[in-house]
């Protein structure tokens, strides 16, 4: 009775210890990690011999286009228009390079890199994709998804700057 008492405790106690060793490792294990980050933060002048402190900030990106929702409180079934932003650029291939680099991820593998001169229409990874210029001073895009279609018409404004509307139709 004796042997399996003392077993018993030798075996609460190394699974005690055991258990303060793993909390210690995962201790260790964030101080390395925090190290490394510190490390990568403070760089050394070869000049001087100085440690300088260098901080890893993101730049704020300036959006370019300004949007206005629609919110007029109507349903989208009634109302298909979603946005209308403008942005101060002149011409069509500069507004629709500012508009693919604001638009998000799963939208741009959807969207051309280069604005097309002329009619076009592509299979893309997610949509059927049509380009179409109306009387060179409209352009039409259309997303046609499987669940849906999203149009967006760019057109000059009465201040000369580009301009588009954004449609989202629904299944």
């Amino acid at each position: 009775m004796i042997k399996k008492a003392l077993f018993l405790l030798i075996t609460v106690l190394t699974l005690i210890s055991c258990k303060h060793q793993y909390e210690e490792n995962k201790s260790l294990n964030v101080k390395s990690d925090n190290k490394d980050n510190s490390e990568n933060l403070l760089k050394k002048n070869k000049d001087t011999d100085s440690i300088i402190e260098v901080e890893e900030t993101e730049k704020p990106t300036e959006v370019l286009f300004k949007c206005k929702e629609n919110d007029n409180g109507m349903s989208r079934y009634d109302d298909p228009l979603n946005k209308t932003c403008v942005c101060n650029e002149t011409t069509f291939d500069g507004a629709y390079e500012i508009f693919y680099k604001e638009s998000p991820d799963y939208e741009q593998k959807n969207l051309l890199k280069k604005l097309p001169e002329k009619n076009k229409e592509w299979k893309a990874p997610d949509a059927d994709v049509t380009y179409s210029w109306i009387e060179q001073d409209t352009l039409k895009i259309n997303l046609f998804y499987q669940g849906g279609e999203d149009t967006y018409v760019f057109y000059k404004n009465s201040d000369n700057k580009i301009e588009y509307k954004q449609y989202v139709s629904l299944p």
